[in-house]
Parts: structure tokens; C-alpha cells; sequence
């Protein structure tokens, strides 16, 4: 059922047969309370049959037609369900009174309550049903054909979309130009969400309770994934505030709900009923389970009534914070200022560069322009200026502002310090832990330790031939942290004869969004249909529309393209799930909408550089995960995983933009038509692979100080500065500056604090399953196929390790893998295990690997070599592991 327009009412047409198979012996324990409601005259009408329920419609003619009755014993009253005929598409239920129309609503959320309990236990439901809207804001009720079929305890439907033709913002109808659109559905989805709570509790114990609580969710998730999107991008700053309000409430809503004893006892008691029935941990509907019981207990259920109080005034407070630290990385009066004389400006950036950075200037007076230093503009200073000066000045600058976020992060930090304590962990990270594939901090920290000893040696080595290479420009070998980006530019220029201007002339926007469409063809039968959306649909002029149709051409998903700058706009690239899909047997029920959000250079021609594509990509897988997962359930759908994990995708999709067989495809020069040319390729990777132990480096000191910072008490105003140049110093071969508070700008500590540790272990995990599967052939079709079915498919709803173990794990005993050492990263190492080891000083994935292994050894032997970088495998490893 669609949460957020109201409840499904079943409801058979005169032509159509309602096929029900009876349930199984197998007693119900659930009673349903059964309320009163009319027929257009004004006559009540109440079920008369006990220990039966039973579908009624009403035909053209106008007569009640009895279709079948369902034998339902364990059931303590029945009902009839009936919909009167007025509630065509374009029609408004008529109600005699506002208690009518309460009575009214109770009784069609009783007889969705029965039929979805009962409902599970059939194997099949055939009939036309309508989903009908009682709300205040669409009165609207939309027909569908829906088929229900019982799969392991699941209760699902299957028909037309009722929004794929929305007017509204994101296609919705419940959303418009007026914000207060948006207030008014997010009441709704808290009253619906209240509903599914009475229902979730009156559950038996069973699959369905989960399912209950899969809605809820999805109710809430609609609304809040939405105005989180619209909070950053829609350039009404009107609408904007408002969706930040909405999102403040319906956090707090969510916090009230995962604060609910009961719902945690009803899920508590569901995963009993599932487990005593031989449930498979491997079921969706179990790790939902799962997963709803962790947030539950996360959210402080358990606690005392003081304590869980303070725990809920903690999470306002850290949540108030960190929209305040966002906002003012996007408030350019907060973000400093540089002055750079016009004239160099012109001779040293590329045009669309300097368009841009015009555009968005304080002043340009007397031949001196002011920019503001916000992050794009101080990368481009950095990488075009030659004048060390100014570039030091734009460096400083941003390092040091803006200065409202040490307060800020201060109390983030002291609120997730405590959040951790009374829900009894040490720290944010271990609470954080106990979600991820790394099971706690102290394997995070190992990791990065060793990581940083295996690339030291070449870091220093890569340093000093920066040095040797500055000093014979400009006599000086003293290389700063505002001279890497200059030099390392300049320094892979020459090395690899090419520039980023002649590269970017093969990049033009439309031919990158065709080899978005391609990808999706090529690698999983998708074909992309661009088509122009109303201005009624989106947020911003220019933001782009692709939907995906499978070879049946179903609807697969929806996806928003708002690729240019503009003020006000979230300023990095991101990707956001507006609504999750969902799937059973027969194909897509509900096609998710994604958003890729990023701030390209705009410029006249529209020509990306090749970062700026891989910027695209990398976006771009998170979205092609969103749209390939098959989950029943939306709780654990695309992107909402374990965040180790979910980076995976998304950094295996930057490969393509390296590969030259892929490129060809669609990279050609925006006057000429060229195709790229093999040997430009050839450049970008070498450039590529210099100087990349220094740009590791700065990875590990980004994830040592984000990891620092939440795994220890807090270090606070002075002391946290001091804790960022203690680790940039020791992490990385360039010095900080005393005076430079660069956390102040590090975005990353409000949504993924604790956690940046992640796109290191991703960066390695996907260079492992590129070159596993996609370096013979980056366009083969078994290999997308096993792609999305095997890594894609599951979004968040199996257990990684399983996952990983599957596609990045040789199973051939005694054979070496074929292909290129990780060399471009950090190196390989090679596990043999034979019957000697054992399985117990080897925990990389706690129990679940050792399963992993014995299904691998039934197809490859007893004695399968595993492949894995050894320092992932300190990652993932308790204290000891092999070979140690």
C-alpha cells in the first residue's frame, strides 16, 4: 500500500471474481475492533456474519453484490467492506458529518487491519482494487490492479503507480507551490503513521508486525525524504525553511516513535515468533526485523523515563546544531573573503571557470575582484593561481571560517557523547559499530594505522619530487598544503602532455548524461527516457528527468539530474533517495525516485572536467543502487545499509570514466565529434597514479580526526584544533599552519561523523570487484547481470559480509586470480586456508563468513583461496586473524 494517500480498501468490480484460497489451520490470535459507517442515503450497514469475512461492491447498477465469503474462524468479528461508487478519480466521498466521516476512517483502517493479517496466509488474491484517499489534501482516489501473494509470511501488491502522473513538486500531488502543501502532508503522514501503530500492536506475533512497521516507516520516510531533498536545493527559500521545520518535526516524531516500549515489544516479539518457525537469518523480513529492533534500542526504548528525556533533548539538540553547521557552509557572508586582481584571474582560469567565479563576487572594483572563499571557489584559487600569496590567503581564509561552527560542532560533539553514555557505550563510535561491517572502533583505528605505514615510504618519496619540481620553477622547495593542488596539477600537466582543458572538450553534459543511459543499458537492460518535466514538478529551472524502463517496459525508477550551482543550493554533490522501491516476484510495485544533486562549473558550453565526471559517477552509483534493488520491504531498500557497504557501489562506478573501451562509447568532442583518443585515456590514468600516496594520506588524516573525535571524549574549542594539526602532521608528509581550524568546513562530521573511514575501505573494496569482474570487459553483460543481481539487488536487506564474500572472494583451490595487483591503491595480499586452519582465529565477518566459506568450499573444493587487501582484512578482523 501506498502510507502516505491513505489505506488500500479492496474492492472487487462486478466483472471480477475474487479467487481465495482458504488459510491454514494454523490459529490467528488477534481480535479487530469493527466500526459503523454509511452508504450514500445515510443508511448504517454492519456485518452480520461472525467467524466470516466477506467482500462486497456495489455493481454499475447500484446493487451490493456478496462476492465470496472468506472462512476466517480465529477472527472474533467480521466485517463487510464496501466502497460507495462515488469515489471515482475525480470525485470526494460525501460524508453527512465530520463523526461520519471519523467512523468512517476507523472502519476502513479496522477492515485493512483484518485483511492484512488474514491476507498473509493465502496464496493468492486476485481482484481490482482501489486506492482510495480520505485526507484533506488530495480527496482523489485512484484505481489499480493489484494481485496479493504470501511468500514467506509477505504481504504484497502489485499495480500502476498513482503518482507517475503527479503535478506536484517530485510528481506528488500532496505537494505544490505553497509550503504550507508541505506542512499539511507531513500531518497527514504522522496521522497515518499513528495508525499503523494501533495496527502493529494488535498484531499477533508474526511476519505481519514487521510489515506494520515497514509502513510506518515508509510513511514517515516519504515526507522526510523529501523535504530533507527540498531543505537543500529548492531555490525558494520560503519553501526551503519550510522544509527544514518539517524535517524538525518529523525527526522529533521519529525519536517518539523509536522511544515507543510497545512497538519494541511487538517487534521483539515478532522476531521470536520468526525464529521458533524456522525463520532464515537471511530473510528480508527478519533483518528488517532486525534492523527496527537496533534503532528501537538506539533510541533509547529501554531506558528510564529521566534518561530517556534527556536522551530526546540531547537529539534535538545535536540535530538543531548540525542544520545550523550545514547552513553556514552555504551563507557566503559567514565564509571569508579574498581579494585577487582581476587581470590574473584572466589570464590564469579557463573561461566557464572565471564566469563563474564573477558571477558569484562580492565586488569588482578598480581592477581587484573580492570573492567569497567558499569551497568551490577556493578550489579553483588553489589549482589555477600562481601568485603563492593569494593562494595562501584564500587557504587561510577557508580554514578559518566560518567561526559560528566550533561552537557548534562542540555541542554536536557533547550530544553525541551523551546519547552514547546513556544508551551505555563508551563512545559515538561503538554505538555507531554496531551497524556497520566493522564491529568496533578499535579496528577502525588499526586499519588506518596500517594503512598509513604501508604508504608512508611513497608518500615521502612523492614529496620529494614536488620539492625538486617547485624549486626548478621557482627556486623555493618548500611545498605548503596551498601549493599540493597548484604543483600536482601543474607537475601531471607536463609529465602526462595533456591539460584539463583539452580533456574537458570530450565531456559535454549531454554526452555524459547519454553515457549515464548507456551504463544502464549495456551493464542491466535499462533504457533511459529523458523526458521535460513541469515546472509544477521541480524545484529549480533546469533540473533534468530520467526514467528507467526495464525490456518489459516497466517503470523502474525516476531520477532528477540538478547538476549547476546556484545560491542558496547545497554545495557539495550528493545523492538523495526521495522514495524507496518496492519489489515482489512479478517485478517493480513502486518505483523509487532518486535526486543526484552536484555543482558543476556552468559555463556556455556545459563541459565537464573529468573529475567533475567522476564526481557524476560516483553519484551515480548510489542511484543505480537505489533503483536496482528488489527488496519487499522499504525499510532496508537502495541505499539504507550498512554505510561501509553502501560507499562500495558508488567508488566501483568511478572506474568506468578511467576505462577507454567505455568511454568511446559516448565521450566525443563537443565540436569535432571526435572520440576521446586511447592516448589521452592512457595520460588521465597516469596522471592519476601520481602522486597518489599523498592523496591517500589526506583520506587517512579526514578519517583519523573524524574517527578521534567520536571515539574518545570529545575534544573541545582549543583542544579540537589542536587535535586536527596533531593528526594532519602525523598522518600526512604536509605541515598545518598554526592558526588553521580546516574542521570548521569538514561537512562530513554532521552526516557521516564517525564513519569516514568508510570511503577508504571503499576505495580499496571496489578497485578488489572492478578488477574481478569488469577489467576484461567493463561492458559485459553477465557481468551487470551478476552486478545487480548478486551486489545491487539486496540494497541493505542481506548481510554484507555474504555479499562480499560471494563477489570479491576466489573459490578455485589452488589458483592464483588473473589481472593487475593493487598496485594503483595500496597492494594485495593472498589467504590460502587448508584443513589445518581454523575457522575461529579468522573473524573478519563474525559467524556469517564462516557460513559464507562452507557454501563456497560446496562449489570450489575444500580448500578455497581467498583474496583480500590485508589491511581491509585488519579492518574487518577481531584483534588477531591469519598470519598474524
Amino acid at each position: 500500500s501506498d502510507a502516505r494517500v491513505g489505506v488500500p480498501v479492496a474492492c472487487a468490480r462486478a466483472d471480477a471474481k475474487l479467487h481465495v484460497r482458504r488459510p491454514p489451520p494454523t490459529p490467528l490470535s488477534c481480535s479487530f475492533a469493527c466500526g459503523t459507517y454509511r452508504r450514500s442515503n445515510g443508511r448504517q450497514k454492519r456485518p452480520r456474519h461472525r467467524g466470516n469475512v466477506h467482500v462486497a461492491a456495489k455493481t454499475k447498477e447500484g446493487r451490493d453484490v456478496e462476492h465470496e465469503r472468506v472462512h476466517a474462524r480465529e477472527c472474533h468479528r467480521a466485517f463487510v467492506a464496501w466502497v460507495p461508487r462515488a469515489a471515482a478519480r475525480d470525485d470526494t466521498p460525501s460524508f453527512a458529518s465530520q463523526e461520519t466521516k471519523r467512523r468512517t476512517d476507523v472502519h476502513l483502517g479496522a477492515m485493512f487491519r483484518a485483511v492484512h493479517v488474514c491476507a498473509w496466509r493465502w496464496r493468492r488474491v486476485g481482484t481490482t482494487c482501489r486506492w482510495m484517499q480520505v485526507d484533506e489534501t488530495r480527496r482523489r482516489a485512484c484505481w489499480c490492479t493489484c494481485a496479493w501473494k504470501c511468500e514467506d509470511g509477505a504481504w504484497l501488491e502489485r499495480g500502476n503507480d498513482a503518482t507517475a502522473a503527479g503535478t506536484g513538486w517530485l510528481g506528488r500531488n500532496a505537494l505544490d507551490a505553497r509550503p504550507e502543501s508541505l506542512q499539511t502532508w507531513a500531518k497527514h503522514a504522522m496521522k497515518t503513521s499513528q495508525a499503523w501503530v494501533e495496527v502493529a500492536v494488535a498484531e499477533a506475533p508474526s511476519p505481519s508486525t514487521v510489515h506494520a512497521l515497514d509502513r510506518l516507516s515508509d510513511a514517515i520516510c516519504q515526507v522526510l525524504d523529501a523535504a530533507e531533498l527540498l531543505r537543500n536545493v529548492h531555490q525558494d527559500r520560503t519553501y526551503a525553511s519550510t522544509a527544514q521545520r518539517v524535517c524538525n518535526e518529523l525527526n522529533q516524531f521519529v525519536h517518539e516513535l523509536n522511544a515507543n516500549p510497545q512497538l519494541h515489544r511487538a517487534v521483539e516479539r515478532a522476531l521470536r515468533a520468526m525464529q521458533a518457525k524456522g525463520c532464515h537469518e537471511k530473510c528480508e523480513t527478519f533483518l528488517v526485523g532486525e534492523s527496527l529492533k537496533l534503532e528501537f534500542e538506539n533510541g533509547g526504548v529501554h531506558l528510564l523515563l529521566e534518561a530517556k528525556q534527556r536522551w530526546q533533548r540531547s537529539q534535538e539538540a545535536e540535530h538543531r546544531a548540525a542544520v545550523a553547521f550545514s547552513r553556514n557552509l552555504t551563507e557566503n557572508q559567514k565564509l571569508g573573503s579574498v581579494e585577487v586582481p582581476l587581470s590574473m584571474l584572466e589570464s590564469h582560469l579557463p573561461k566557464h571557470v572565471l564566469k563563474t567565479l564573477l558571477k558569484g563576487c562580492l565586488s569588482n572594483q578598480d581592477g581587484i575582484v573580492n570573492l567569497t572563499t567558499d569551497s568551490s571557489t577556493v578550489a579553483q584559487l588553489l589549482k589555477w593561481i600562481p601568485d603563492e600569496r593569494i593562494r595562501k590567503q584564500a587557504y587561510l581564509s577557508c580554514a578559518r571560517t566560518p567561526v559560528e561552527n566550533q561552537g557548534l560542532l562542540d555541542v554536536i560533539l557533547v550530544e553525541r557523547s551523551t546519547q552514547a553514555r546513556l544508551l551505555g557505550y563508551d563512545s559515538y563510535s561503538e554505538l555507531l559499530a554496531q551497524n556497520r561491517m566493522a564491529k568496533n572502533p578499535a579496528a577502525v583505528a588499526r586499519f588506518l594505522d596500517e594503512l598509513w605505514l604501508e604508504i608512508e615510504a611513497q608518500a615521502r618519496s612523492e614529496l620529494e619530487r614536488l620539492r625538486c619540481f617547485k624549486k626548478a620553477r621557482v627556486g623555493n622547495d618548500e611545498v605548503a598544503v596551498w601549493d599540493y593542488a597548484f604543483f600536482t596539477g601543474m607537475a601531471k600537466a607536463e609529465a602526462c602532455s595533456i591539460g584539463a582543458i583539452q580533456v574537458s572538450a570530450y565531456f559535454h553534459i549531454e554526452n555524459c548524461v547519454r553515457g549515464i543511459g548507456l551504463l544502464a543499458q549495456r551493464l542491466f537492460g535499462l533504457e533511459a527516457s529523458e523526458s521535460n518535466p513541469s515546472r509544477q514538478e521541480v524545484w529549480a529551472e533546469g533540473v533534468r528527468r530520467l526514467d528507467f524502463y526495464d525490456c518489459r517496459q516497466s517503470h523502474r525508477g525516476t531520477m532528477y539530474l540538478d547538476l549547476y550551482p546556484r545560491p542558496g543550493k547545497f554545495n557539495h554533490a550528493a545523492h538523495f533517495t526521495v522514495r524507496c522501491g518496492i519489489c515482489n516476484d512479478k517485478g517493480m510495485v513502486r518505483p523509487p525516485i532518486v535526486a543526484l544533486v552536484c555543482n558543476f562549473q556552468d559555463s556556455e558550453t556545459h563541459l565537464l572536467t573529468h573529475q567533475e565526471v567522476e564526481t557524476l559517477f560516483h553519484e551515480y552509483g548510489h542511484a543505480m543502487h537505489s533503483l536496482l534493488s528488489q527488496t519487499r520491504l522499504q525499510h532496508l531498500s537502495g541505499t539504507r545499509g550498512a554505510l561501509d557497504f553502501v560507499e562500495i557501489p558508488s567508488h566501483f562506478f568511478e572506474h568506468f570514466v578511467w576505462d577507454h573501451r567505455f568511454l568511446r562509447c559516448f565521450a566525443r568532442h563537443h565540436k569535432t565529434e571526435e572520440v576521446i583518443p586511447r592516448r589521452m585515456v592512457e595520460h588521465l590514468r597516469a596522471s592519476k597514479r601520481m602522486f597518489q600516496a599523498m592523496d591517500m594520506q589526506t583520506q587517512i588524516v579526514y578519517a583519523v580526526f573524524d574517527h578521534r573525535l567520536h571515539a574518545h571524549p570529545p575534544s573541545l574549542g582549543a583542544d579540537c584544533s589542536a587535535l586536527f594539526r596533531n593528526v594532519h602532521n602525523k598522518y600526512s608528509v604536509l605541515q598545518q599552519p598554526e592558526g588553521s581550524n580546516w574542521h570548521l568546513r569538514f561537512g562530513h562530521l554532521v552526516n557521516y561523523g564517525g564513519t569516514y573511514y568508510c570511503y577508504v575501505a571503499a576505495k580499496i573494496l571496489s578497485r578488489l570487484l572492478w578488477e574481478m569482474h569488469f577489467e576484461a570487459d567493463p561492458l559485459s553483460e553477465e557481468a551487470g547481470r551478476e552486478l545487480a543481481l548478486k551486489l545491487l539487488g539486496w540494497g541493505g536487506a542481506r548481510d554484507p559480509s555474504i555479499i562480499l564474500v560471494g563477489k570479491l572472494h576466489m573459490a578455485s583451490p589452488g589458483l592464483l586470480p588473473t589481472g593487475r595487483s593493487l598496485e594503483d591503491d595500496v597492494g594485495r595480499t593472498c589467504l590460502s586456508f587448508n584443513e589445518e586452519f581454523h575457522f575461529r582465529h579468522f573473524r573478519p565477518f563474525r559467524h556469517n563468513f564462516v557460513r559464507g566459506l562452507l557454501r563456497m568450499d560446496a562449489v570450489g573444493g575444500p580448500t578455497p583461496v581467498v583474496w583480500m587487501h590485508r589491511r581491509v582484512r585488519s579492518l574487518l578482523c577481531g584483534s588477531t586473524g591469519p598470519g598474524r
